[in-house]
């Protein structure tokens, strides 16, 4: 897996406590169209939690061709 500079969902969550109603539903949404794409490749992650999603500047990072994220 390529090393994405930032921190974890569960770190943010950790910090801010709470995210606004937008930004949680865009990353909800960001870290759905991950997994489908990764689906599609047939790999099925089976430990998604907050501790397991990278964000990078914010944002789960792209799903890259060839890597295993999310």
């Amino acid at each position: 897996m390529p090393y994405v500079d930032g921190e974890t969902l569960r770190d943010r969550l950790d910090r801010e406590k709470q995210l606004p109603v937008e930004e949680a539903v865009r990353i909800a949404s960001e870290i759905a169209d991950a997994l489908h794409a990764a689906h599609e490749q047939g790999v099925i992650h089976r430990d998604v939690k907050p501790a397991n999603i990278l964000l990078s500047r914010g944002r789960p990072p792209s799903p890259t061709s060839g890597s295993r994220w999310p």
